[in-house]
């Protein structure tokens, strides 16, 4: 019988093994996804504290660190313009399916404006409540600027599955959407 408080020994011993490994790759996962975060948040400081007299140049290098250090496909950056009621595009990550998704536009992206006064799409909802959309249909954040046709061509050029939209918020008030 001694084999069988052997076996029971090793088992356990294999078990907490496997279970030390798991914890160990699931931590890792964790501080390396932290760590992006962490990258993602000191290049945005960096972006900040650097003397850009141009807004646009800030908004471009934002987007284009988020998307990159994130491993987001795309990012873009819509502002208010409380004066004209739109929420306009002012960056798109310069990512390859960012500049895809240029080149598929009938007109220049910078000219994309969402009225606020059109609450069905997400990226005004967004904007609107400050609460978070998701969506996995691009028609949801470009109606009714862009027809289906095109926001569904510009969604399979760019083989984007799911899209996240998130309020930009400064000094405690919502100044756009990312």
């Amino acid at each position: 019988m001694p084999f069988v408080p052997i076996f029971i020994i090793i088992l356990t011993s294999l078990l907490g093994v496997i279970l030390n490994f798991w914890l160990f790759k699931k931590r890792n996962k964790e501080l390396e996804e932290r760590n992006q975060r962490l990258t993602a948040l000191h290049k945005l400081d960096e972006i900040m504290m650097s003397s850009y007299e141009d807004l646009s140049e800030v908004a471009q290098r934002v987007t284009d660190a988020i998307s990159f250090d994130l491993k987001f496909s795309v990012g873009v950056l819509a502002l208010i313009d409380e004066t004209r009621g739109v929420l306009k595009r002012v960056a798109m990550s310069r990512t390859h399916q960012g500049n895809q998704a240029k080149m598929v536009l009938p007109f220049p992206y910078e000219q994309l404006e969402i009225p606020l006064i059109y609450q069905q799409n997400l990226a005004v909802q967004a904007a609107l409540t400050g609460k978070i959309q998701i969506t996995h249909n691009l028609f949801d954040v470009f109606m009714p600027v862009l027809d289906k046709n095109i926001s569904d061509q510009i969604q399979k050029t760019v083989e984007v599955k799911t899209s996240i939209i998130y309020p930009v918020k400064a000094r405690g008030k919502i100044i756009g959407v990312m």
